[in-house]
């Protein structure tokens, strides 16, 4: 897996978005952005990955995982599954769902 700042540059260029823009959309400076991207922020704040994923449509626990805030859990991740999407959300739904479960996560952990 690339690093979290290959991530969102990568991402950031699919969308066709300047520094400038999404400085704009996340409220995170330019410069933070070009170095974050440069790979000279290797461990940016949860609250700017949680922002960067959602702006990118990128998966916030997975950026969590990259940046070493979060490891992977050890339990059966399908049996809660079941339970919690079986109203038929569609997957940019249940992306969505699980990047702010893991915002609230990190943020009570805090």
């Amino acid at each position: 897996m690339a690093n979290v700042g290959e991530q969102i540059k990568s991402a950031r260029e699919r969308k066709k978005l300047s520094l400038r823009e999404l400085e704009i959309l996340t409220g995170i400076s330019n410069p933070y952005l070009s170095q974050l991207e440069n790979g000279k922020v290797v461990k940016p704040s949860p609250n700017f990955l949680w922002k960067l994923s959602f702006h990118l449509d990128l998966d916030f626990k997975q950026l969590m995982m990259d940046a070493g805030f979060i490891t992977p859990l050890t339990i059966d991740e399908n049996k809660h599954r079941s339970i919690l999407f079986e109203d038929g959300l569609t997957d940019e739904e249940e992306v969505i769902i699980r990047n702010v479960l893991s915002y609230i996560r990190v943020a009570k952990n805090k």
